[in-house]
């Protein structure tokens, strides 16, 4: 008998209290809150597969109060690739705007590198609560290419571009459904 791969919690806190709640309901995949109600803390499910550098990722994302949504891709124990949309998020007052950005963190640092960012005021749509919306990631080799509601976001070119793990991301605050998640390979 094999046991098949499952999907894994991964937390960015060490309290066990804001650790992210991860559950399926209605059909649905929810995140619901923390250990002890709601944290800032973000928190990632990862999916089993791991991904190469020509793959397609994505998904449909409800936030009903949740203000950060994405997806991860290239996850592994050295760091991951990000691409997070915010709906308030204190950035340049200078480029007002929900932000949309793609970024990659180094576990060894501890540091995000920002690879682009852009925000409503570039023309690209943001995010309401309380309403679908649907984000993609596609890698082709040293290219990583991201949409929002079919927007195309960012084409981007990263030579160190990984395989790894792939997933979805939030605050452990709860008030957010996930579906239709997928991931495509040649």
């Amino acid at each position: 008998m094999s046991s098949q791969p499952t999907w894994e919690v991964e937390q960015r806190t060490y309290f066990p209290y804001e650790f992210g709640i991860w559950e399926s309901t209605a059909n649905k995949l929810a995140q619901s809150g923390s250990e002890e109600g709601q944290s800032l803390v973000e928190t990632f499910l990862l999916a089993p597969p791991q991904v190469g550098t020509e793959a397609f990722i994505g998904t449909q994302i409800y936030p009903q109060g949740n203000q950060v949504i994405g997806i991860l891709f290239g996850f592994t124990e050295n760091g991951y690739y990000a691409y997070r949309v915010y709906r308030n998020a204190p950035h340049d007052p200078q480029r007002p705007g929900q932000l949309h950005l793609l970024e990659y963190y180094d576990a060894t640092t501890m540091d995000y590198r920002v690879i682009a960012e852009k925000t409503t005021a570039d023309g690209i749509p943001g995010f309401e609560t309380g309403s679908w919306q649907e984000l993609r990631v596609s890698l082709s080799g040293d290219r990583i290419r991201t949409s929002f509601h079919g927007t195309d976001v960012f084409d981007v070119e990263e030579t160190q571009l990984r395989e790894g793990k792939v997933g979805l991301l939030t605050l452990a605050i709860g008030e957010v459904l996930f579906d239709n998640f997928t991931v495509a390979q040649p």
